[in-house]
């Protein structure tokens, strides 16, 4: 004998399938999918999960500390890249073993945000522990030294291939007028 509240022949029976299943379906289409990504601004709040992203952070540095203790620590970066990214990047990986590591361009999520914030947040400690305070900082200063001084030495190359071409087609003005000469001549 099956309890009144499973006996489809009870009255109520159907009226509570039929209620749960409305409430399932209004609370599904009114909260969305659960797995719906997090706002693309910066700044910006989920009103279903809140900033930060619960966790997020958490996970990133449990990633660091997995990364650190085999060896390929990274930072994490997000945005459009500066003229000066690959320097850094060079300067990282030559200098310090570190890899740059892009995770999204400018349209990026505040769980991905947090996650990036909390894996850096370790590396840099354990980096500042090693290699003293504000090495990133450093780094970057190498890094836009070096940005520079490629950019002066590219510039003085395009300027050397311009006198070049200017010399070249000086010439050639100067043969041809030669050759407009002796033919009149």
């Amino acid at each position: 004998m099956l309890p009144p509240i499973l006996d489809p022949r009870a009255s109520g029976w159907l009226t509570l399938v039929l209620a749960g299943l409305a409430l399932a379906t209004g609370l599904a289409l009114a909260l969305g999918p659960l797995d719906a990504p997090a706002p693309m601004t910066l700044g910006a709040t989920n009103p279903r999960r809140g900033w930060p992203p619960v966790g997020a952070s958490e996970r990133g540095a449990d990633e660091a500390r997995r990364d650190l203790a085999l060896g390929r620590p990274r930072i994490l970066t997000w945005g459009h890249p500066s003229a000066r990214r690959g320097e850094y990047a060079e300067l990282l990986q030559e200098r310090l073993g570190v890899e740059l590591d892009p995770i999204a361009g400018c349209d990026v999520s505040d769980a991905d945000i947090a996650r990036a914030r909390g894996y850096n947040a370790v590396v840099t400690s354990r980096l500042e522990a090693s290699h003293g305070h504000d090495v990133l900082d450093k780094l970057w200063d190498a890094a836009e030294a070096r940005h520079q001084a490629r950019r002066a030495a590219r510039e003085r190359e395009r300027e050397a291939h311009q006198a070049q071409v200017q010399a070249m087609l000086l010439e050639a003005l100067a043969d041809s007028s030669a050759l407009e000469e002796s033919a009149r001549d």
